[in-house]
């Protein structure tokens, strides 16, 4: 397996295709309820809400969709950056917590952030390094992260209405 993905690396970086920034585009609606899915090259994602929130709590919610999605980012990268470096760290978990306070999002006069104030990522390696190794992969992991460098550094971001 590691054989077939060095191999299918090395002609990605020779052929130039790794220096390509790479475009994502999601099309998300609302459904029914409170549920919004979307798709995203062929695959259906959704979000509800938990019933006491006027959901069916049929699917995680937005937050914890991103909690996920920047855990899985992380944990991606982690397995990528061990591929590419040859090491052995075993097999990767991660755990993701942070806090929403929803108030603005309902209305109310805050001054707290609509989103999450913060989130912690923890990284389980059960591989053979050393806990200095370990550190130094983290951290390097954390370089080269996407999400974590979406999340932790000012994204430029715009809500503008469609066309009619």
């Amino acid at each position: 397996m590691r054989s077939v993905f060095v191999l299918i690396l090395v002609l990605v970086l020779c052929t130039g295709a790794a220096a390509d920034p790479y475009a994502i585009e999601v099309v998300v609606e609302e459904e029914s309820g409170r549920v919004v899915s979307g798709s995203v090259r062929g695959h259906r994602l959704s979000v509800d809400q938990p019933t006491e929130w006027g959901g069916g709590n049929t699917a995680p919610t937005p937050p914890e969709t991103l909690a996920f999605a920047v855990g899985a980012c992380v944990v991606s990268t982690a397995r990528l950056v061990a591929m590419l470096e040859m090491i052995d760290v075993g097999r990767i978990s991660v755990t993701v917590r942070g806090s929403v306070d929803f108030s603005k999002a309902m209305g109310q006069a805050t001054d707290q952030r609509a989103g999450f104030k913060g989130l912690e990522i923890v990284i389980d390696l059960d591989g053979p390094l050393n806990r200095e190794d370990k550190e130094a992969f983290v951290a390097r992991v954390n370089e080269r992260c996407p999400l974590c460098d979406t999340t932790a550094n000012q994204t430029p971001f715009s809500l503008t209405l469609a066309r009619l």
